[in-house]
């Protein structure tokens, strides 16, 4: 079955799809605005904050998530991503009963766990709903949803943490997932696997290792994992570390630094990523080589923008500066989705989701988090107040790595 334009059965399962990925980005980093009032409350130096909003999902995300994947790439697509949507948002909100760090971090661990499975699973969604040629777009618009979830996280979840605390801000946070969980399973139909792609038939899944042979065959899946990994070590450092900068260069308020930020990054990354759905749309009669150059280019550029934004001496300079470099590595995100779910056959498409979300959560924000959150611990005898600026400094080498890693990658395209 193929046809030129998506259904608009197809646009709206993409709406409900989308909605899935703001509550798994929300609640997945909920607490990195948080942290500043957490720390506080259960007397945590800056490395266990890192530990806690780091390797505490990211780990633990990564270990489930091919097993998460496997299982997507055999079951009823759209009832397995109801009951992971349903369970992380339950896990969300029990997490403001915790009594101290160790709670708060079985909360964290099995939200992440159960988060593994959304994403491998959406993405396969939406790649059999939207034929070829617009599934990059469709890839971009369901990308972009990770900005809006970042919006929520920081501004609402600074406006609850000013006005109602951190405990019940996490409970209000999962609220929504819980509602939109219901609203999956009743109105979205499983779609055909492969429906719109080029093979006579698409192959039954293979065992867990002959998948993952087939992926480590492709070698422009493979050089893009690892470009992607590093990409969101360059994310994680706003995402994670950004808002506390705010609250202790500037002295601003968690809601304040929140919603500057939230919003910054809503606008710049959001418009980013669903430009280059489009770009990489047109783009495609010519192949992939060309987005990942301008996305090798684009975070290569990311790096100086971040390290003026750390060093800014005012706090809108600081928030326009740290979002504009965020959006400049937004231009890579419907990138990899695109081949993660374009360039693998159809049967491996949840595995190579969960392939990359390994690599983005191993390096990325399993890594920058408590990493960055040890240098500025280590910086705080000499830089005192600044430590985190020269932390966050030191951080921006990875976008000079991650630059070479795109462009390497495109040169297997």
């Amino acid at each position: 079955m193929t046809e030129e334009r998506p259904s608009r059965a197809a646009w709206y399962v993409l709406v409900v799809l989308f909605l899935a990925y703001v509550c798994n980005v929300a609640d997945r980093h909920i607490l990195s605005i948080l942290a500043q009032p957490v720390k506080q409350e259960l007397q945590l130096s800056d490395w266990q904050v890192g530990l806690l909003i780091g390797p505490a999902i990211a780990f633990f995300y990564a270990i489930v998530g091919i097993p998460m994947a496997f299982v997507a790439d055999r079951v009823h697509r759209v009832r397995f991503l109801a009951v992971c949507l349903g369970m992380w948002s339950l896990l969300t909100a029990l997490g403001g009963a915790a009594g101290n760090a160790w709670q708060l971090a079985l909360t964290r661990i099995g939200v992440s766990a159960v988060e593994a499975g959304g994403s491998p699973a959406s993405s396969s969604i939406v790649a059999d709903y939207f034929p070829l040629g617009h599934r990059p777009m469709a890839m971009g618009i369901f990308a972009s949803a990770a900005t809006i979830g970042l919006l929520m996280s920081f501004g609402l979840g600074g406006f609850g943490a000013d006005h109602f605390g951190w405990r019940w801000t996490l409970v209000l946070a999962g609220a929504p997932g819980i509602l939109l969980a219901l609203l999956l399973i009743a109105s979205v139909r499983e779609p055909v696997r492969g429906a719109f792609d080029a093979q006579a038939e698409v192959r039954p899944p293979q065992p867990l290792l002959p998948t993952l042979g087939i992926l480590w065959r492709n070698l422009l899946f493979r050089r893009a994992v690892l470009a992607v990994g590093v990409s969101n070590f360059c994310f994680h450092a706003i995402i994670n570390w950004g808002p506390s900068l705010i609250i202790r260069k500037f002295y601003a308020g968690t809601g304040h630094a929140g919603a500057a930020l939230g919003i910054g990054i809503a606008l710049f990354g959001g418009v980013a990523a669903i430009v280059s759905g489009r770009a990489i749309g047109r783009m495609a009669a010519d192949g992939i080589a060309r987005p990942l150059r301008i996305a090798a280019l684009l975070m290569l550029l990311s790096g100086p923008v971040m390290l003026a934004a750390v060093f800014a001496p005012r706090l809108e300079l600081c928030v326009a500066l740290m979002c504009l470099a965020y959006g400049l590595q937004s231009f890579s995100i419907p990138l990899y989705w695109t081949v993660a779910q374009s360039h693998v056959p159809p049967e491996t498409r949840a595995m190579a989701a969960a392939i990359l979300l390994l690599a983005l959560a191993i390096v990325g924000s399993g890594i920058a988090a408590p990493v960055l959150g040890a240098l500025s611990d280590r910086f705080q005898p000499w830089a005192g107040q600044a430590s985190l600026q020269y932390a966050l400094a030191a951080g921006t080498i990875m976008n000079l790595v991650c630059a070479a890693l795109f462009w390497r990658a495109s040169r297997a395209a």
